[in-house]
């Protein structure tokens, strides 16, 4: 199954505005915020998994099927500052486009960084 860029960003940017404190959404409260409609639930769950297993965000699953988000974690927030500007993103894309769009989330956040930093003037 292909990990969706765009739907890890959309995630953790509706995850950042709806997520409370103490609080967890399940997987069909994430799939009915609006920009999330726009992907199958299989991608959302498939990219779930993936965000937590890279430690950008704590997930729990129960028994019967049932998976739960409980926060994005320190390195899921740096990540999304990373690529929070549509600019940011859409440049970041671009230059992904150049290998064919496949890259690491690892790389995905260096190649964003480096773009905010040279916005900034900082090297």
């Amino acid at each position: 199954m292909e990990l969706k860029h765009d739907c890890i960003r959309d995630l953790l940017l509706e995850l950042e505005e709806n997520l409370k404190l103490n609080q967890t959404l399940s997987v069909s409260d994430i799939a009915n915020l609006s920009s999330m409609k726009r992907y199958h639930q299989d991608d959302i769950v498939y990219t779930i998994n993936k965000l937590n297993e890279a430690g950008f965000i704590k997930s729990f699953s129960y028994m019967g099927g049932g998976l739960d988000i409980s926060e994005i974690t320190y390195y899921g927030h740096q990540f999304l500052d990373n690529v929070r500007g549509n600019s940011i993103w859409s440049e970041t894309k671009s230059q992904l486009s150049k290998v064919g769009g496949a890259a690491s989330l690892s790389i995905i956040s260096e190649l964003a960084s480096s773009l905010v930093k040279a916005k900034l003037g900082i090297n």
